[in-house]
């Protein structure tokens, strides 16, 4: 008769310790607690700089996590229900340390923990707050696409436990590429998902407007669903949507939270029983095999990824031909955007400074400040336009790329299962605008010329030196932008290679450790031999059972 396993986690936890898989062994303890206390995650995600923090404090009605103008947060915050407040720190090495609150920023802000240098697992924060009480936890994350790459990697890696999610977009510019090649990633194993389009308090509400539809058309066509947005400023609660957005999350509680919490364990009994089969599987095939055989499956299986990593070589050499003319295409339309704003742009700062009510002296000050609003107005604006369509030109070109080398991969088993083959960038946006600023000043001795100027004569000249400057502008910074997405294309298909070659080599490890264990007991004897297989077996069904 078959056992009622009333604990899968912990059973599955229990298997791992038995094969020494401690990485499952702690996912499978940190899933098992929060489920039996009825916990589930709405993770804050979004691109750094968005406001997540600001929008946790704001839902807390307290500033409890740190915020500033540089991307802050640099480890998973989760935020529960408590009675009373405190805050836990868990460490990858398995301690714990309760911190005081005036600490907290020591451990999750960037520049008191650079890089997670303190090894920081997650930062546990309670607080009687009345929208945690039913079991939602609000999760802060570190910003995708943060100048600090490790905070990126660390959302992406927390993605499999996010059980709901706010995602958070800014009003200006509305959405990136990376944003929504997570969104997505996310709503394959999320159902709920809510949108938060945060500091609608910086544009008018006409261009609020247009962003939320502009996020909406992207999103729409990225998830093939509607979604549902709320137009809200994080500093100014109580003030458009955020309401809303509160009633929202009380009801995901009040209505779904139980839901909620079997899917997490369901997603995590999955994922961690998988990787405790492969384990299973391994071993077994080792122990079946003799030991010169296992030896030359290693010498095999090497030559087979010696030779997988020489074709992944000659794919490369193939993808750059695909690079030119990603690179000719993202000229291309650099140059179209060129012809289709620089007039306009033109007139707009001719209208600015002439209708300009400042000294005449000071007129040109003006014009050179009012060129750079408008050059990075529209560069911006173009930004959020050609990168989604950059991403789509890259994906198509990676296409046959990604296609070849899973033929390659393929031969190794379900090595292609473990790879993210995702055709999206992999790498965040590093343009920044530059304003060019050394080209404002005034030539040595203008200033004795300016005294015998009237002011046509001042005006004629600073809407020449306006317009050199602003076209200046506008090209550099879209020149910017076509090399930042070149870049982007390169940088990309190195991290897939680089993607590709990490699992080849785990194959190559776990196969030696399958191998290394199989030798010790074969040299202990057949029945020592047998021992472990019936034991592989019995572990084997207990995972099962569990993962039932």
């Amino acid at each position: 008769m078959t056992s009622v396993i009333t604990d899968p986690l912990a059973e599955l936890g229990e298997v791992a310790q038995l094969l020494g898989a401690d990485d499952v062994l702690r996912d499978a303890s940190s899933v098992a607690a929060r489920v039996a206390e009825g916990l589930f995650y709405v993770a804050c995600v979004g691109q750094f700089k968005r406001g997540k923090s600001t929008l946790i404090n704001a839902l807390l009605g307290e500033d409890l996590l740190p915020t500033g103008v540089i991307p802050v947060t640099a480890v998973i915050t989760v935020v529960r229900y408590g009675a009373a407040p405190r805050a836990i720190v868990r460490f990858l090495d398995g301690a714990e340390r309760a911190v005081e609150r005036q600490a907290i920023a020591d451990y999750i802000a960037e520049d008191r923990n650079p890089g997670n240098r303190k090894n920081v697992q997650v930062l546990e924060i309670e607080m009687p707050t009345p929208l945690l009480e039913s079991g939602m936890c609000l999760v802060d994350t570190p910003g995708l696409g943060s100048v600090f790459e490790t905070n990126s990697e660390t959302t992406r890696q927390f993605v499999p436990h996010i059980d709901a999610a706010l995602i958070v977009l800014g009003a200006d510019p509305p959405i990136s590429g990376e944003e929504a090649a997570v969104v997505e990633q996310i709503a394959q194993q999320v159902p709920d998902l809510l949108f938060v389009l945060n500091k609608a308090d910086r544009l008018s509400a006409t261009d609020v407007e247009q962003a939320a539809a502009f996020c909406r058309r992207i999103l729409d066509a990225r998830l093939g669903r509607g979604i549902e947005i709320f137009t809200l400023s994080a500093l100014q609660p109580s003030t458009r949507d955020f309401p809303k957005l509160e009633a929202r999350l009380a009801g995901l509680a009040r209505e779904s939270g139980a839901d909620l919490v079997r899917s997490a364990e369901a997603r995590a009994l999955q994922r961690l029983g998988a990787r405790v089969m492969h384990e299973i599987d391994e071993r077994r095939a080792a122990l079946l095999r003799p030991v010169e055989e296992n030896q030359q499956r290693l010498q095999t299986l090497q030559r087979g990824v010696d030779e997988a990593q020489r074709s992944l070589r000659d794919l490369s050499f193939l993808f750059m031909a695909e690079e030119r003319d990603l690179n000719v295409r993202f000229a291309a339309e650099r140059d179209r955007f060129l012809e289709n704003v620089t007039a306009g742009a033109v007139d707009e700062l001719r209208r600015e400074v002439r209708a300009a009510d400042v000294r005449a002296t000071a007129l040109r000050d003006f014009a050179m400040r009012a060129a750079q609003r408008i050059a990075e107005q529209r560069v911006r604006t173009w930004l959020v336009e050609i990168e989604p369509r950059a991403e789509r030109m890259y994906a198509k070109a990676v296409e046959r790329f990604i296609a070849l080398s899973r033929d390659f991969v393929g031969q190794f088993g379900d090595v292609a299962e473990r790879i993210d083959f995702d055709q999206t960038f992999r790498t965040r946006r590093r343009f920044f605008f530059t304003t060019l600023s050394a080209l404002t000043g005034r030539l040595p001795g203008a200033s004795v010329v300016d005294v015998f100027r009237t002011r046509s004569s001042f005006l004629a000249k600073t809407l020449r030196d306006g317009e050199m400057f602003l076209r200046r502008l506008l090209n550099a910074n879209s020149a910017r932008v076509a090399n930042d997405l070149t870049d982007r294309v390169l940088e990309s298909r190195r991290r897939l290679e680089s993607e590709i070659r990490r699992q080849l080599q785990n194959l190559v490890a776990a196969a030696t450790r399958a191998a290394e264990r199989a030798r010790a007991m074969q040299e202990s004897g057949a029945d020592r031999v047998k021992g472990e297989l019936d034991d592989l077996d019995r572990i084997a069904t207990r995972v099962a059972e569990a993962c039932r």
